[in-house]
């Protein structure tokens, strides 16, 4: 690996309820045209559904929601579902995230990444990787592995899943 790979950092831009991300490249198995997926009753809102990829049933990840974004996803002809892992202690589990719209293939100095601002207890600095600026705007890097953690994600659902309970009995 030459010296000028090890300083560049190859990042996916993607638009997501009008605004702009940044996803690693290499997180990424793939990126796929959106496909409806199976509705699985029960579950909270953040997963979208199931997908069958080549005959295996994955996960379909709502990141609008994941993010805590109020704004439901319209689906478009621009619709992709980005294809990625997440991991536990015990296993790695293919998931896909629904996003508006692929916007760029970027290529940026590690140099120019900026550690994320402090949040206090929130936990948004979790799931932001760094920040950078291109072209004179600034955008936020996700951390797929804290976005994806399963256990986070686990407590997410549950907590979610009481708080829907919650509001109905009220």
């Amino acid at each position: 690996m030459s010296e000028e790979t090890k300083t560049k950092m190859k990042l996916l831009k993607f638009s997501l309820a009008g605004d702009y991300y940044l996803l690693a490249i290499d997180v990424i198995s793939e990126i796929l045209r959106y496909q409806p997926v199976t509705k699985v009753p029960t579950i909270p809102e953040v997963v979208h559904g199931v997908l069958n990829l080549r005959g295996k049933y994955i996960p379909v990840i709502d990141l609008a929601k994941r993010l805590v974004i109020d704004k439901d996803i319209e689906i478009t002809e621009k619709t992709c579902i980005v294809v990625t892992e997440c991991h536990s202690e015990d296993d790695n589990v293919t998931v896909g995230l629904i996003i508006d719209e692929v916007s760029d293939f970027l290529e940026i100095e590690h140099e120019s990444v900026a550690p994320p601002p402090k949040f206090g207890h929130s936990i948004a600095a979790e799931l932001i990787e760094g920040m950078t600026r291109i072209d004179g705007d600034d955008y936020l890097i996700l951390n797929v592995d804290k976005l994806l953690d399963l256990q986070q994600l686990i407590e997410l659902l549950e907590s979610l899943k009481d708080d829907e309970e919650a509001q109905a009995s009220a």
